[in-house]
């Protein structure tokens, strides 16, 4: 197996299923935050026009 070969052997069984499980963690911490990242996001807006 050349360098390249190997490159790619490590994107596909390990890189694309850590990828996958961390975009998943995101996924469900914003579902869980959602609404506290919201009133936050608001809140950046109102002290900038104040």
């Amino acid at each position: 197996m050349n360098r390249h070969e190997a490159l790619d052997h490590f994107h596909k069984t390990y890189a694309e299923d850590m990828l996958n499980e961390k975009l998943h963690q995101v996924a469900v911490l914003y579902e869980l935050r959602k609404e506290e990242l919201i009133f936050s996001f608001i809140q950046s807006f109102q002290s900038i026009e104040a």
